[in-house]
């Protein structure tokens, strides 16, 4: 029996932006939603926000070439190679396209495949979040773990529990998953990237708690025994 189940996403997630074109040039925020499985958060901002009081410049920067090849002739623009990571999060995979807003025609919605860590490092806002950050770094990445290390477990147990023959017997169904895995490989090495950020990130944070701890009373011994 297989170790896992085929390699597939870890936790649905959905970071989403929606900006305005004024007349002047400028752009203002008018949404951004954060989604985790079954919570989604979302931040409106009803007279717009600029966009550089609202989200990180270096964020900004990273997608500003999509952003200018939509703007040419409105046209979607998908890049499933685009990718902004720094320390304690990372963003990949986006497509842009014009907003559903019905009469809003200089509406633009931002669409982030995937995202890790703590997104509250690229917003400039203040923001309530019911998730904490390192409970989802954490679950992502158990499942990232699974989702890499379950295919190799799967092939092992067919080595292990009849020798090469059951290899062979079972060859279309190992070529299937490597085909599968062939696939998922830019996916996969994304997600170890973002693993090591993770490791980066929780270290980070471990130091921060530990300098922002109060010191022990002067003149006070510790003893033991």
């Amino acid at each position: 029996m297989s170790t896992a189940n085929l390699l597939g996403p870890t936790p649905r997630v959905n970071f989403k932006i929606k900006l305005t074109l004024e007349r002047d040039g400028r752009f203002l925020v008018r949404l951004v939603q954060v989604g985790l499985d079954e919570i989604s958060h979302r931040y409106e901002f009803a007279l717009g926000r600029p966009i550089e009081q609202t989200l990180l410049p270096e964020f900004v920067s990273s997608f500003s070439d999509e952003l200018g090849y939509f703007l040419k002739d409105r046209k979607a623009v998908c890049n499933p190679l685009y990718s902004f990571s720094m320390l304690g999060v990372g963003v990949s995979g986006l497509n842009i396209d014009s907003a559903d807003d019905g009469d809003d025609f200089d509406g633009i919605t931002l669409n982030f495949r995937r995202f890790v860590g703590d997104l509250t490092r690229v917003l400039l806002f203040e923001q309530t979040l019911d998730v904490s950050t390192a409970s989802v770094r954490e679950r992502i990445a158990v499942d990232v773990l699974s989702d890499i290390i379950s295919p190799i477990f799967d092939m092992l147990s067919l080595s292990r529990n009849g020798g090469r023959s059951c290899v062979t017997t079972h060859s279309a169904a190992i070529q299937a998953r490597l085909d599968q895995l062939n696939t998922q490989q830019e996916e996969m090495e994304f997600y170890v990237g973002l693993l090591k950020r993770y490791v980066a990130g929780c270290q980070h944070d471990a130091a921060a708690s530990s300098s922002a701890a109060p010191a022990p009373p002067s003149g006070l011994e510790r003893r033991t025994g």
